[in-house]
Order: C-alpha cells, then sequence, then structure tokens
C-alpha cells in the first residue's frame, strides 16, 4: 500500500510538471483560455499522468522483479522499452476511457468508435519523454552503483595485497632486529 501511495504521488508531481509545461507552452504562443478551460486541462493532465505512469510503474516494477539489476544492461533494456511502449499505449487508452466514458458520459460504444490512432499521438509523445528521463535516471543510478562497487573491489583488492606484502616484510624485520640485537650482545658482553 505505501509503494501505491508514493507512486501515486510521484504520478501526480510528474502531472503537475507536465501541466506547467503546457502552461509555459501556451503563454509562448499567446493562446488565450479561460480560468474553466484552465482547470479542464489541469484534472485532464492529472488523469492523464497518473494512469499513464502507474501502467509503466507496474510494468517497470514486473520487470524490475524479473531481470533486477540486469533490466539496464544491453541485453534486456529492449524489454523496457517495449514494456513502456504497451503500458503507455494501454494507459493512454485507459486514460481516455476515464475521460470520455466516466467524467464526460460518452457511450462506450460511442467512445469506441471514435478512437483512432491520431488522438493517441501527443500523449504517447509526452510518455515516452517522461519515460526517456525515468530510464536516464535509473541507469545513471544503476551506472554509478556499479562504478562503485567496483571501486570498492579494487581498494578491497588493494587493501588485501597491501596486508599481504606487509606480512611478508614483517618476518623479515623481525629478522633483522634479532640480528641486530644479536650483534650487540655479541660486541658487548
Amino acid at each position: 500500500m505505501k509503494l501505491l501511495i508514493k507512486e501515486i504521488l510521484k504520478a501526480l508531481l510528474i502531472g503537475v510538471a507536465i501541466f506547467i509545461v503546457s502552461l509555459i507552452i501556451y503563454f509562448v504562443n499567446g493562446w488565450e483560455f479561460t480560468f474553466q478551460e484552465l482547470a479542464k486541462d489541469f484534472w485532464e493532465t492529472i488523469i492523464f499522468s497518473t494512469i499513464i505512469y502507474l501502467c509503466n510503474a507496474a510494468s517497470f516494477i514486473i520487470l524490475m522483479r524479473k531481470y533486477d539489476k540486469e533490466l539496464f544492461t544491453r541485453k534486456y533494456i529492449g524489454y523496457g522499452i517495449v514494456g513502456n511502449i504497451v503500458a503507455s499505449i494501454i494507459g493512454i487508452f485507459l486514460a481516455r476511457l476515464v475521460l470520455r466514458v466516466l467524467i464526460y458520459k460518452v457511450s462506450f460504444g460511442t467512445f469506441l468508435s471514435d478512437e483512432t490512432p491520431r488522438e493517441y499521438y501527443i500523449s504517447f509523445l509526452i510518455a515516452m519523454v517522461v519515460a526517456i528521463l525515468f530510464y536516464a535516471a535509473y541507469y545513471y543510478k544503476f551506472y554509478k552503483e556499479k562504478q562503485v562497487k567496483e571501486q570498492k573491489i579494487i581498494a578491497g583488492s588493494a587493501s588485501a595485497r597491501f596486508d599481504a606484502l606487509k606480512n611478508q616484510l614483517d618476518p623479515h624485520f623481525l629478522f633483522n632486529s634479532l640480528n641486530v640485537l644479536t650483534s650487540l650482545i655479541d660486541e658487548d658482553p
């Protein structure tokens, strides 16, 4: 349950970020809109981002449970990409279904008959940009963790070699010290 709440909060933050970016685009292009249009756009963005994010999060969690850190290797990254594409398309369909059928009260049959790929392009593009950013962040995190592990292994190996060398030197030091003591005793009885 904690994971679901955490993921929903992330989805809401992403929705707000996407809405802010769309607002900036509106202002730059000089588009005029009313408060009602702005509020409607905000809630549609939140619904879309939450549903698409949760679909992608579910896909990512399933893949991480199956492949763990190997998901970020060249061998398995394709599974992540395909999973993300499928999850995004399903998420967009579900978001459009929620908006049109549950909120705007369009019949399910009308909804299905009106659906065309054209209505998925912009949402899919935004979903892919967000997914690329997330995968880049996770890959960077994985890469840094891998570097830290490698550095720890190198440091541990160097420390082990140093200890082995020190252990090799200690008997010689003891032997030399005994020789010096013996020679001092022999010189001054």
